[in-house]
């Protein structure tokens, strides 16, 4: 009946918001709370192939239902299938739909882009989990290169570099610097064309940057 179904979903959303508490800083946690309550009471029941009702906030999308169904589902996500139509991982849902996750054994993990495009916090902290994983040499090697190219453009004082790394997060939606250079090492993401489209009405900046780490 309907309040066995409201107490299960109580009882999923207290179970990852446990899971994110062990898995965040307060800081992260205290956004992915803040985002859910946002979203609690605006949801919409989509379901798998074989008739599994799964609950989403309004406005989620392939990842979204791929994450809460499992994470390795997520992870090796490469297209969906909406009422039997193939469809991209960032197509939204609606109320109703059947859907299908379309994965590869190829799939190296999450699109670093995926951050900016879902909806659920579980999603996101999971996106987020994949790249924190990044070794600490990588994360290094790519901050190296990110540097030589602010000085070879003459961005050498740490404020200005300190607010070229905050834009670059602003626009991927991530809370830490490091995550940005994990998608730098794996390829996920292009200075060059990120900060193009960052600082293209910012004219003060632009006229230096033409950072490239790859």
């Amino acid at each position: 009946n309907e309040n066995a179904i409201l107490e299960k979903v109580k009882s999923t959303w207290l179970k990852d918001v446990l899971e994110w508490q062990r898995e965040t800083s307060n800081e992260i946690f205290d956004q992915l709370i803040r985002n859910d309550f946002n979203i609690f009471n605006e949801k919409i029941y989509c379901y798998t192939p074989k008739g599994k009702s799964i609950e989403l906030p309004n406005g989620s999308n392939v990842i979204d239902f791929a994450y809460c169904v499992h994470s390795d589902l997520g992870n090796s996500l490469v297209r969906g299938k909406i009422n039997n139509k193939i469809v991209e991982p960032t197509e939204k849902l609606h109320n109703g739909d059947v859907v299908q996750i379309i994965t590869s054994n190829e799939k190296q993990g999450p699109s670093f882009l995926w951050i900016k495009e879902v909806k659920t916090s579980k999603a996101k902290n999971k996106i987020l989990k994949w790249y924190r994983k990044v070794e600490s040499n990588k994360l290094l090697e790519s901050e190296n290169l990110f540097l030589d190219n602010c000085e070879s453009k003459g961005i050498t004082a740490r404020r200005d570099i300190n607010d070229v790394k905050t834009k670059i997060c602003n626009y991927y939606k991530v809370p830490e610097w490091n995550l940005v250079l994990a998608a730098a090492s794996m390829g996920e993401i292009k200075f060059k064309s990120c900060i193009a489209e960052i600082f293209r009405h910012d004219m003060k900046i632009s006229r230096k940057i033409k950072l490239d780490i790859h």
